[in-house]
């Protein structure tokens, strides 16, 4: 698949009603996990949010609402599923309407292996020589027990492709298009965002997203043009 995307850093407010395009995938990273787990390669691993954090995610469950998503996937971790709960029940007290939350598995982070669990400097100290290879060498090299950069990549794009390639059941009027939102990971997220874009792996880290920021696609079809945009909440001052 190839889309004629084009790398916008930003995606205001006024935009997400003015864009013309019959699909929009918006691929949002998990909220801040608990403090104790920042310097550790958790991966996998189903660690919690902080819950600080989650009690000032109010406004940024409302603004993902706003994207009015017809279906919602999250990748089966406590820290994307509260999230996708969380906007899901916003949305249907506000519209009063359902939407679907779909656990997939191929939105997880990255498999890091036997590393997960260690802390990122013990991750280092052990595997000095290749621990860059994760980006110089993303075909081949892979954590002990754990996936390639590639194979991450290939997974979250499989995933995309099936929501790019299936039609929204009713009517085909913009206003209803079809909207996916996922909840995911900052390592899923940029892979996608590279491969939309013919980036190599050593060219992903601006589209590594913070906590609650999303990746926005928006096209018109299969092997249509489109758009990809970076999206965040902006703080209300």
């Amino acid at each position: 698949m190839k889309l004629n995307l084009v790398n916008d850093t930003e995606l205001n407010e006024a935009e997400l009603k003015d864009i013309n395009c019959s699909k929009r995938i918006v691929l949002v990273r998990h909220g801040a996990v608990e403090a104790s787990y920042k310097a550790i390669c958790y991966g996998r691993q189903d660690v919690p949010l902080c819950d600080d954090w989650k009690s000032k995610a109010k406004e940024l469950i409302a603004g993902l609402a706003a994207f009015k998503p017809t279906t919602i996937f999250q990748s089966g971790r406590v820290r994307t599923q509260w999230l996708a709960d969380e906007v899901a029940s916003f949305a249907s007290v506000r519209d009063g309407s359902i939407t679907p939350v779909i656990e997939d598995q191929r939105l997880l982070e990255r498999d890091y292996g036997d590393w997960e669990g260690m802390t990122w400097n013990e991750v280092f100290k052990r595997n000095s020589e290749n621990f860059h290879d994760l980006i110089h060498k993303p075909d081949t090299y892979r954590p002990p027990r754990g996936e390639t950069t590639s194979e991450m990549q290939g997974r979250v794009h499989d995933w995309f492709k099936e929501q790019s390639q299936s039609e929204h059941s009713g009517d085909s009027n913009l206003n209803h298009r079809k909207i996916v939102m996922a909840f995911s990971h900052s390592g899923p997220a940029a892979a996608l965002a590279g491969r939309l874009l013919g980036l190599p792996a050593d060219q992903w880290s601006e589209w590594m997203l913070g906590y609650g920021n999303a990746i926005v696609i928006d096209f018109n079809g299969f092997n249509a043009a489109g758009h990809v945009k970076r999206w965040e909440m902006k703080p209300t001052i």
